[in-house]
Order: structure tokens, then C-alpha cells, then sequence
């Protein structure tokens, strides 16, 4: 069994003991005490040193509350719930962070036993006790950035509720056709959609009572053979209402020809978006296709505009021709008029979305395989008809060939003109004080305020949550002025001041560490430095 000794500090002591530091030896039966408030969510942290390198795969404390250990469980950046695991160095001591969820009821004092298991089924006991007391805290230490409470935020599943946003109605679904605002989509038995029928009229300000298909005949996926015609398959389509609901639908598809397996699943959500899985594969023998390819035909009214695959933004040309190019943020199209259109972009399994603009370089593009296949795939539109075709490609029967595209049926959603254009912003230009940007914004006649960081009272990019009432009071003012306010909080990037950064790699250990140059906002000249990447977030000083 490893040798594993614990040491513990709270946030009323030092809150960090880097790895390579020297932590004396404490015995697992030494004091371990901890002060709270009911209602808090208090910070503990355990220190954990081995004579041997060891994986602990669970932290576990009996008492019943809620707590949350956050570099061995918790949920991602999808709403899904994860395990993790801590590796441990030998000699080399590391921390373990535990939020404890005190209750609003609780009082005195309350013992418990800490327990970290080891991969190896080893475990390290040490005794716990909470003493609570004082007045309730009503905002359960969020309010404190120092508390380090906020990293149960880290966990939260607020927004993934499986429940339709305004103005959007919950999805109606008459065998294999299904109805979303202003719009209807009906599946042919390979699960790909034969008709995309739009009821938006005007300026997208109404729905007319009837629709009309945007396309001139069904959107084909297809294999081609070497003569040049497409390969006759025999499919089967089902939609899932097991694993449907007012949010989504899904649907499975089936087919086969020619020694040849088609597999597709779909999922269609109640935004008009789509998501499509699709696999080819030999059965028997390998086969050799010309092409795979996914083509869209829209009627003239319907193809007025496009944009994407290397094209900017304009009238539709009468022919485009597009490859991959990894080094380009370029992978979509968009082609459509003012009351129905698509969006298309090929994905790879497992897509991860690419960083954009001046980032792009470090997360580009995650090239779908068979859609570039080794640089013979392209994009091609000629008059209405566009598409993506991988060029010839070979199926085999223990390797699975996969085609899957997202596809957005535009518009999503109705405009009101009144709303519109009653709708004006404000950005404060400069330094100023706050009470000038809410003297101008009534003078302009501004319904919304923006502020953007690196102001006095917002002074690091995008963490708005820091301490100092001024913020509040300035949301409070421009509420009571009948206003609207919007901090610059994006999820791209991300201050270094921000009060977790410090253990940051302590709570989620980096598999990898990259280095990347970043520059400091607000500088005259930039200013190269060197910050970490961690978990897809920029960090700036």
C-alpha cells in the first residue's frame, strides 16, 4: 500500500502548496477542523503526498451534504456528467479541492470521515469536523471571490433543461414529417429530407397559412459507381420517440445495394437545426465508389444568396468550386432568399467547433476524413444545385466510411419590425464615469447599455463577477431608467486576474500543456507574453 499522508488547509489559511514544494509529513489522525456558515459553500483542500506514484480515483467524505470534488467528478462543458482521475508523483505533493454545500439549517459541530481511494483499491482515512455557526449566508459565499465557492458554477446544468425557448413551440411530429416554427421538414426512407417546406413571408414578419418546398426535388446523398449512376439502395426509415421529445426528434435509417451497408442516425431540434450521423461500409468484398456525395437543388427564389467555402457574401454565382484547406477557417455554406434557405457544413465524428478570428491557428478546423479524403473532396454549385462530393473512396467491411453534415433550415425565427428597430445600443467609447455612459444613453435614446471590460469599474476581460458593488449598482440604475445592461462576457477568452486562475491546473490537471503567445489588452503596444491554454479558454494578464 502507498504511503499516502493528507494535510488539509481551509480558506481562512494559504490557499496554495505547489507541486515541488516541501510539505512536511502530517499524520492522518492530525486535527482536521473546519469553521463554516450555514449556507456556505466552504473550501477545503486536501493535500496529498505518496512515497509512490499513485492514481487516486475517488475522494468521498460521509456527510449528507451536497459536495463537490472537482477534479474527480463533475459535468463537462456538454452537460454530461464525467470521472476523473488525480495522478499522483512520488514525493511531489498535489491538492485536492472539496466545496462542501453547508445547509441553511445546519448548526454546531458535525464529524465526518475523509476517504481517498487509489486505483489499487488502497484507501487513506482522516477525520473531518465541520464547525458551523454564525448567520445564515444567503448567497451560500458567492458573493466572496476569495471564498473560491464559485467553482460549483463549474457544475452547473442551468440552461440545459430539456424545455422550448420563445418564441419557438415544441415540435410536432405526423409520421416522418415534422413542424417547427414557420417550417416543416418530411424524410425519404433513407432519413435525408425530400421536401423543405417554409411558411415565412414578407420580411420574415408573418407565416403564411400554406408553405412551400425551397427545393426542387429531394436532397440527395448518394453513392456513385464507376458509370456514373447512383447506387440503388433499399432503406428503411424510423423515427425514435423513445428517445424523442418536445425538444428534439430522432430518427434511424437503414439501407443496403450492391454489397453495399448505409447506416444514418438524424436528430433534429426544435430551432430548425439538424444533425446527421452517417456510415457506409462493404458488406463482403471491399467496393469501390466514383464519389459520395450530398446535393442540394433550390428553386431560383430560393437560391438568390451566397455565402461560404471560400466565397464572400453576395449574389449567387453561377458556378463555385471549393477545396479543403486545413489552414482556413472554411468549411460551410449558406445558400438561400429572404424566406427559406440552408446552412451545410460537413463534421467529423466527435466535431470540436474551431477557435475563430486571430486564435484560429491553435483549434482550426477538425477536418472531416471522408468528406476531404485526402484532398479529393471538394464543394461544387453550379446554377441552383451545390453540394459536397469526397471524390472516389474505397468501402470496406471492418472500416466504417462516415459522411456526417449539419444542416440548418433558414429562417429560425420571426422578426418584429416595431421590436426591431426600437432596440438601440450604447458602448461606453472610453474611461469615462459610469454616470455620463447613462446620461448619454437617455440622451440617444439607447434601450441597451454595453460595457465593455477594461474600464474601471470592469477592468479584466470577461469575469464581470468580481466583488466591488459599483457593477450592481450600475445594472441597478440602468433597470430603474427602463434600460437594459450587457457586460462583455464571452467564452473564448479569459483574465488571469480572475481569483480561480492561481489553482486552476490544481483543480483540472492539463494531460498536455501548451504554450501560446498572447498579447495584453489595453496595451499601447502589444506586449508578447506566455500563459497557458486550459480547457480551450485565452488567458490574458
Amino acid at each position: 500500500m502507498n504511503n499516502i499522508r493528507l494535510r488539509w488547509k481551509t480558506t481562512e489559511q494559504a490557499f496554495l502548496c505547489k507541486p515541488g514544494e516541501q510539505c512536511a509529513p502530517v499524520q492522518s489522525d492530525a486535527p482536521f477542523r473546519v469553521q463554516a456558515r450555514p449556507g456556505a459553500r466552504q473550501t477545503v483542500q486536501l493535500m496529498l503526498l505518496s512515497d509512490a506514484d499513485a492514481t487516486v480515483t475517488g475522494l468521498e467524505i460521509d456527510i449528507p451534504w451536497t459536495m463537490h470534488v472537482p477534479a474527480l467528478r463533475g459535468v463537462d462543458q456538454h452537460g454530461k456528467p464525467f470521472v476523473g482521475t488525480v495522478r499522483l508523483r512520488a514525493g511531489r505533493p498535489w491538492p485536492i479541492w472539496v466545496l462542501l454545500e453547508v445547509p441553511m439549517t445546519a448548526q454546531g459541530e458535525h464529524a465526518a470521515t475523509v476517504t481517498v481511494t487509489c486505483q489499487n483499491g488502497d484507501t487513506r482515512a482522516i477525520a473531518l469536523t465541520v464547525a458551523v455557526s454564525g448567520e445564515i449566508d444567503p448567497h451560500h459565499s458567492e458573493d466572496d471571490a476569495a471564498s473560491l465557492a464559485r467553482f460549483s458554477w463549474l457544475n452547473s446544468t442551468l440552461g440545459n433543461e430539456d424545455t422550448v425557448t420563445a418564441p419557438y413551440h415544441a415540435i410536432k411530429t405526423e409520421g416522418n414529417r415534422f413542424s417547427v416554427l414557420g417550417r416543416e421538414i418530411t424524410l425519404g426512407s433513407n432519413g435525408i429530407p425530400t421536401a423543405l417546406t417554409t411558411r415565412f413571408a414578407g420580411i420574415n414578419e408573418r407565416l403564411l397559412p400554406q408553405g412551400e418546398d425551397i427545393l426542387t426535388g429531394p436532397v440527395r446523398l448518394e453513392a456513385i459507381l464507376a458509370d456514373g449512376q447512383p447506387l440503388a439502395m433499399d432503406c428503411t426509415c424510423r423515427v425514435l420517440p423513445e428517445q424523442s421529445s418536445q425538444t428534439h426528434v430522432v430518427w434511424e435509417a437503414q439501407g443496403t445495394g450492391a454489397h453495399v451497408q448505409y447506416t444514418l442516425r438524424g436528430q433534429l431540434d426544435y430551432t430548425g437545426w439538424m444533425h446527421y450521423d452517417v456510415t457506409w461500409s462493404a458488406i463482403g468484398a471491399e467496393v469501390a465508389v466514383a464519389d459520395i456525395r450530398l446535393v442540394f437543388a433550390l428553386k431560383e427564389r430560393y437560391a438568390r444568396w451566397f455565402s461560404g467555402v471560400n466565397y464572400f457574401t453576395g449574389d449567387r454565382p453561377a458556378e463555385h468550386r471549393w477545396a479543403w484547406q486545413p489552414e482556413k477557417h472554411q468549411d460551410a455554406f449558406f445558400c438561400g432568399g429572404m424566406n427559406g434557405g440552408v446552412v451545410v457544413r460537413p463534421v467529423q465524428e466527435e466535431y470540436v467547433r474551431p477557435f475563430c478570428n486571430i486564435y484560429y491557428r491553435f483549434g482550426p478546423t477538425n477536418q472531416p476524413k471522408a468528406w476531404v479524403n485526402d484532398g479529393k473532396g471538394e464543394f461544387l454549385l453550379r446554377g441552383t444545385e451545390m453540394g459536397y462530393h469526397t471524390g472516389a473512396i474505397t468501402l470496406q467491411a471492418d472500416a466504417k466510411v462516415h459522411t456526417n453534415f449539419d444542416l440548418g433550415f433558414t429562417p429560425f425565427k420571426l422578426i418584429n419590425p416595431a421590436e426591431h428597430y426600437a432596440t438601440r445600443y450604447f458602448q461606453e467609447p472610453d474611461n469615462t464615469s459610469p454616470d455620463l455612459w447613462l446620461k448619454t444613453a437617455d440622451e440617444i435614446g439607447a434601450s441597451h447599455i454595453i460595457v465593455h471590460h477594461g474600464k474601471d469599474i470592469y477592468p479584466f476581460i470577461n469575469y464581470p463577477m468580481f466583488d466591488a458593488p459599483a457593477m450592481g449598482d450600475l445594472v441597478a440604475e440602468a433597470h430603474r431608467r427602463g434600460k437594459k445592461l450587457k457586460c462583455y462576457y464571452t467564452i473564448r477568452e479569459l483574465t488571469s486576474r480572475l481569483p480561480e486562475y492561481p489553482i486552476w491546473d490544481r483543480i483540472y490537471p492539463s494531460k498536455k500543456t501548451i504554450q501560446l503567445p498572447v498579447t495584453a489588452v489595453n496595451a499601447v503596444k502589444p506586449i508578447p507574453i506566455t500563459r497557458k491554454k486550459e480547457n480551450s479558454f485565452f488567458l490574458y494578464p
